[in-house]
């Protein structure tokens, strides 16, 4: 598979596309829901799935790295490309995601010279030798390497967070120094000073947010005329969960969603992940608002179904 940003646009084969993807994180989700999720994400027309990549769980002790059962991202990865996918990765090292200390392990505290998220050389450190491990395994599943993964992302809201241009071009080049190949992108909030602070040449500027799809996109259009327009993050998981629990006309999702697609922004994040969980495992509630359920039978939850079915009318309707 060739894809490529060119024109203001993606193209895969030569041929422009649309990326309609969900949100599914391989460490949130047993490996023996992860065919049925992605099943689900086929079934609403996404054509591909992102995922973050937790630092804390696959360094839980420093040098000893563990890639199995939930956190086999490579077995994630081509299940997804056996259901047809392509595939995201967001490796961080920072990642939020609303996970424990944004994905960064415990123990880098312990240095007394850290300081994380910047050029400091402690902290430098210790996630170089993550990345060695993570990319190596991401490398030979890469498009440019006929495999599922199109695009990687550099940090995460960096602009909410620091400045440190020399950050993220280290992270960058590193990136490209371990031969990743593909398209790398941010993703940040969409004001002027997130964007200038947390882009950098190179990677695809991508913006996160939860509504009012062309005014979040003005200082974006300004700043990067030339560039696809991407929301990396559909704000509907962790908002519209609650409201689900109160009243779901405070949040017009299928507004927002039709908003999305009709004016050609491509849509990486939670348009349907989440859903596509929801439906057997309650992902959002799991993750969001920290009430632990297991599997939960499908008629028990209705609203979540209801929900999940509407995204798929809505993209089915609008997506060609």
């Amino acid at each position: 598979m060739n894809f490529e940003i060119k024109n203001g646009d993606f193209y895969k084969d030569g041929r422009p596309i649309k990326l309609i993807s969900g949100a599914v994180h391989y460490f949130r989700n047993m490996p023996d829901t992860w065919e049925d999720i992605f099943a689900k994400l086929k079934a609403l027309g996404c054509n591909c799935v992102e995922t973050y990549c937790a630092w804390n769980l696959h360094e839980p002790e420093p040098g000893k790295y563990d890639f199995s059962g939930r956190l086999d991202i490579e077995g994630f990865i081509k299940a997804a490309e056996k259901a047809g996918l392509m595939v995201i990765v967001r490796p961080g090292p920072y990642i939020c995601a609303e996970w424990e200390f944004g994905g960064l392990p415990w123990w880098i505290q312990c240095d007394e010279e850290i300081e994380i998220r910047c050029m400091n050389k402690a902290y430098i450190k210790h996630f170089d030798r993550y990345l060695d491990v993570l990319l190596a395994k991401i490398k030979p599943l890469l498009a440019t390497n006929g495999g599922p993964v199109i695009m990687l992302q550099c940090e995460n809201e960096y602009g909410y967070y620091g400045d440190d241009k020399e950050y993220l071009l280290y992270l960058r080049d590193g990136y490209r120094r371990r031969g990743i190949d593909v398209p790398l992108f941010t993703s940040d909030g969409t004001g002027y000073s997130e964007l200038a602070d947390g882009t950098v040449e190179g990677c695809l500027p991508t913006l996160n947010f939860g509504s009012r799809v062309e005014e979040n996109f003005a200082c974006h259009d300004k700043m990067f005329p030339n560039v696809p327009k991407m929301c990396m993050e559909m704000w509907n998981g962790w908002f519209d969960a609650m409201i689900y629990l109160q009243d779901r006309s405070k949040f017009p999702l299928q507004l927002f969603l039709r908003e999305i697609l009709l004016i050609n922004i491509n849509n990486a994040n939670n348009a349907a992940g989440n859903d596509a969980a929801d439906v057997l495992y309650l992902d959002t509630l799991v993750k969001y608002a920290m009430i632990i359920i297991s599997t939960v039978p499908i008629l028990c939850i209705y609203p979540f179904v209801q929900k999940y079915f509407m995204k798929g009318v809505m993209m089915g309707s609008i997506k060609e």
